[in-house]
């Protein structure tokens, strides 16, 4: 009798121990963002601007014009007509928005932004969509987490004057990477924001004193190499 007991006792506690293994198992593990193609998925939020490369990517590319904020349903409407044509994505959706930073000068009805999904090479385009190998190079480069809209937006200014600061120009839209999907809570939205570099300016060697007299020295020295190159 004893050992039915606790055969039985076993039996009854065996169940409740699984349900608490699982539900502590649950909302602790770790969440996964998809990293796009290239050098991207840096996932903690620095608004710093830095320089960092950006690979080449080849890219399904949704034309748009209109309110920037309507964004997100561009991207669903873009990945619906993926899905419906069997098309993978190989990184993460973005955009690229072509009147930052400063959109309000131009009429809402005007703005021009662009869907694009990272994909395999070799992809036939569905209708109202292009493929295009998107080139890379160096881009100032910054991240900002929580969502963006009309209260939070991210500091496009402080991007464009690190870019016009440095001597160099911007080469291309403002581009957006978005890491998150409809299960990610909004607060962990992590969005990497790059646009891609102009060459540097090259260097001009100055005299110390900058005098003319310095600068026509200076000359009479160059090889008849040098100047027939500058010619």
């Amino acid at each position: 009798m004893t050992l039915r007991k606790r055969n039985r006792t076993r039996a009854v506690w065996l169940p409740v121990l699984v349900a608490l293994l699982l539900v502590s198992c649950g909302d602790d593990q770790p969440r996964e963002y998809a990293v796009p193609v290239g050098e991207g998925g840096g996932l903690s939020a620095e608004p710093e601007v830095v320089v960092r490369m950006v690979e080449p990517t080849t890219i399904l590319v949704l034309p748009k014009r209109g309110d920037y904020d309507l964004f997100w349903a561009a991207i669903q409407e873009a990945q619906g007509v993926l899905r419906r044509n069997g098309i993978e994505l190989v990184g993460s959706p973005r955009c690229a928005y072509f009147d930052l930073p400063r959109p309000e000068e131009v009429p809402l009805e005007e703005r021009r932004f662009e869907v694009w999904l990272p994909v395999a090479e070799n992809i036939i385009a569905p209708p109202g969509f292009e493929v295009r190998e998107e080139r890379g190079g160096q881009a100032a480069y910054m991240t900002f987490k929580g969502p963006i809209g009309p209260e939070t937006r991210p500091d496009y200014a402080t991007l464009f004057e690190y870019v016009y600061g440095r001597g160099r120009r911007p080469e291309g839209p403002v581009v957006e990477v978005y890491h998150w999907d409809a299960n990610t809570p909004a607060e962990e939205y992590i969005t990497e924001i790059f646009v891609l570099l102009s060459d540097p300016p090259p260097e001009v060697e100055q005299t110390p004193s900058g005098s003319e007299a310095d600068t026509e020295t200076e000359t009479e020295s160059e090889s008849p190499e040098t100047v027939t190159d500058q010619e």
